[in-house]
């Protein structure tokens, strides 16, 4: 969503605008900067430093100054990758050729694009004047079933504790302070995306007997990115008395299993589309996926009266 600003009521608006995860306030900055992975095309990941300090976005309402130390997340809209996305948009005009080898081709180079190419068939599928244009566009949308979670915007996105800024970031490249290696620069072109590496403070969540399996999902508003790790700790107990069972994070060893883990568990997905996976009593790894985490217990129980809780607490690591 495109930040709307007035200019006269600039300050108010972007203390309210898209507040982080959750209602309370937001933490005071570092007073330095904390270091950054800087996500490359390549697959390579940077951790340090970025410089320089501040960052400017242009918006349809005015410059907009960023400091660094305030950056959870930046996603580098479409635009910044020209080129590529002059490719997406031409392929999509050849889907209204009139061979069929060249449709086909066209079809394939935009799916192999995948949720880079979401935006060009989107508008494609709604406003594109040759109704077999919006036919293909709307078939190759259902075939990637895009999640608007990982689907990249046109205009770059830059995400604060405070709020959440859609623009143009005013910068080609900067750099990257990376240990022992020093300043490393970095083109914006070549980024996939930056987040923060600051160990974060840890969130409290509590999930009750209702989020089973399979549509009890509790969405914890806490955005991850893609190889970014969490640390989960879950303790507590969930009691069904019409079962005269009980269950740990851990789950029940004498219910059976589910989901390629044991009844009861504690389990996890980033993205209504993601793909279930165990965090139990004790979880430490990468996210799967970009995507909002989404909490749930590995059971069918929707309707079961129970008496109990799962309590959690969740930090973000660079390690």
């Amino acid at each position: 969503m495109r930040l709307r600003l007035l200019a006269p009521l600039a300050p108010l608006i972007l203390l309210g605008a898209t507040r982080a995860q959750d209602d309370e306030a937001p933490p005071a900055p570092p007073s330095e900067p904390p270091p950054h992975a800087v996500e490359l095309r390549s697959g390579t990941v940077l951790v340090g430093r970025i410089e320089p300090p501040s960052w400017k976005v242009a918006t349809a309402f005015g410059e907009l100054t960023v400091p660094v130390v305030e950056i959870r997340r930046v996603r580098f809209g479409r635009r910044a990758q020209p080129e590529r996305l002059a490719k997406v948009e031409e392929a999509v005009q050849r889907l209204a050729a009139a061979e069929p080898e060249r449709r086909n081709h066209a079809r394939a180079a935009i799916v192999q694009e995948g949720t880079f190419a979401v935006p060009s068939l989107r508008a494609a599928a709604k406003t594109h004047d040759d109704p077999e244009v919006k036919r293909i566009a709307a078939e190759i949308l259902k075939e990637l079933d895009p999640d608007d979670e990982v689907v990249m915007p046109d205009d770059d996105q830059v995400d604060t504790a405070r709020f959440s800024v859609l623009g143009q970031i005013q910068l080609e490249a900067f750099k990257v302070n990376v240990g022992e290696l020093g300043p490393l620069v970095v083109k914006r072109g070549d980024v996939e995306g930056i987040r923060s590496a600051a160990p974060d403070s840890s969130r409290k969540i509590t999930v009750a007997g209702t989020n089973c399996w399979p549509n009890g999902w509790l969405d914890t508003k806490i955005k991850v990115e893609k190889g970014e790790r969490l640390k989960i700790q879950a303790t507590g107990t969930i009691f069904f008395p019409n079962w005269g069972q009980a269950f740990t994070p851990d789950g029940n060893q004498n219910m059976g299993a589910m989901n390629g883990m044991m009844v009861g568990t504690l389990a996890a997905r980033v993205g209504p589309k993601g793909t279930i996976f165990r965090i139990g009593s004790s979880f430490n790894g990468a996210m799967p996926a970009a995507g909002t985490l989404q909490l749930i217990l590995n059971i069918q129980a929707p309707d079961q009266p129970h008496e109990g809780e799962f309590s959690l607490v969740l930090s973000r690591s660079a390690e």
